[in-house]
């Protein structure tokens, strides 16, 4: 049996063009962004205990684990890229009042 494995792929600086687009809106499209981070956070859960489970299994190749690493490098880098637009964003609302 196998199992389908489906994931979004993004072009390369999808998320850096969304994060821009996002930066002044509405707190409904911050909140938005805020559901996007918690979702990668969740992602990079996941890819962690399927890395996890996989690393050291002889029916798993090496090619396999290196792609999981290399989404899981991703989501971390975006997760960081939102926090720091976020947070961005938080300080420039307070320094503007």
């Amino acid at each position: 049996m196998y199992l389908l494995d489906v994931r979004v792929r993004q072009p390369e600086g999808h998320w850096q063009e969304e994060v821009t687009k996002m930066k002044s809106r509405n707190p409904e499209q911050q909140q938005k962004l805020h559901n996007r981070l918690e979702s990668l956070r969740e992602l990079l859960a996941g890819l962690e205990r399927e890395i996890e489970q996989k690393e050291g299994r002889n029916d798993i190749d090496d090619l396999t684990i290196h792609e999981l690493k290399k989404e899981r490098l991703a989501a971390k880098d975006n997760i960081t890229l939102l926090e720091s637009q976020l947070e961005t964003n938080v300080h420039g609302t307070q320094s503007d009042e």
